[in-house]
């Protein structure tokens, strides 16, 4: 599956029938559901809202050529020269075809190539390798349709017109998105408001980058601030000195405080009235004497 907003690589890629190739393909009208036929002589039933598995499997006597889902889900199946209708094949398991027929064209049996639901009608379209042929269904158009959305006897001049509201009011790419809870979140401000909310982006991101070069600008190449760089320099060459005076100057310091008291001990074992204070004064007063 693809969106036209990731055109690189496909959103969805699954595998419908690991054994066979696909030979058919389609989509409810609700969008909800996708129906998928192979060689294998199967067609599944898979629900593409978000699990993208499979919800039911039917088998046919031979591999289905062509699919079509109708307005009120009727799921359409062709194969060799028989039609098959399913009725609520999505919604529930069933054990038999709503509808059968045979495709015979001067009893010559005829090959099924494509069918297809006439719009807001109980009418099916046979297309076959004999020409075509058409069968009356019921139960299959919609019955109460919405003139507004698609209007079947609209005239030529309203179908013009639908077509021109149709391509100007398509959906962004950036809008189209497979998880259901990112709808929310689009914003639904109208083209104008979303133009003046840019533009008043974009000036503040140039008034930031303006202010980011000024302050890069500013004193850039000028003596003051040379001289400035140099002051600064010095400072911090004159505050390492300092600590490294301070520093020598410290352990100094405990050095000598560290020897005294290791003399202090000392003097402690010898003698035990000794008194550090009073052999100060004694020291002091023979150099007096001396002198």
């Amino acid at each position: 599956m693809w969106t036209p907003n990731m055109a690189s690589k496909p959103v969805v890629t699954m595998l419908a029938h690991p054994s066979s190739p696909v030979t058919a393909i389609a989509t409810s009208r609700c969008g909800k559901y996708l129906a998928t036929a192979g060689k294998d002589c199967k067609f599944k039933i898979f629900d593409i809202r978000n699990t993208y598995q499979s919800v039911h499997t039917y088998f046919s006597p031979a591999a289905a050529s062509t699919l079509a889902f109708s307005d009120m889900g009727l799921l359409a199946v062709g194969f060799g020269n028989e039609v098959q209708v399913w009725k609520n094949s999505a919604q529930e398991k069933q054990k038999a075809p709503y509808m059968k027929h045979r495709v015979v064209v001067n009893h010559q049996r005829a090959q099924v190539g494509r069918v297809r639901f006439v719009p807001y009608e109980d009418v099916l379209g046979i297309g076959h390798d004999m020409g075509y042929s058409s069968i009356v269904v019921p139960g299959a158009g919609e019955a109460h349709f919405d003139a507004f959305e698609a209007n079947p006897f609209a005239t030529s001049r309203q179908r013009q017109e639908a077509e021109v509201h149709g391509l100007l009011e398509k959906l962004q790419p950036e809008s189209i998105s497979l998880q259901v809870a990112s709808v929310g979140k689009i914003d639904s401000a109208s083209k104008d408001i979303k133009e003046k909310e840019e533009k008043e982006l974009m000036e503040q991101a140039i008034s930031k980058q303006q202010k980011k070069d000024r302050k890069k600008m500013r004193g850039k190449g000028k003596i003051g601030r040379e001289m400035e760089n140099k002051t600064h320099q010095l400072h911090e060459v004159m505050r390492e000195k300092n600590k490294l005076l301070y520093k020598k100057e410290y352990e100094r310091s405990k050095q000598e405080q560290a020897t005294l008291e290791e003399d202090v001990q000392f003097l402690d074992k010898i003698d035990d009235n000794f008194d550090p204070l009073e052999a100060y004064f004694k020291s002091g007063s023979n150099k007096r004497q001396k002198q």
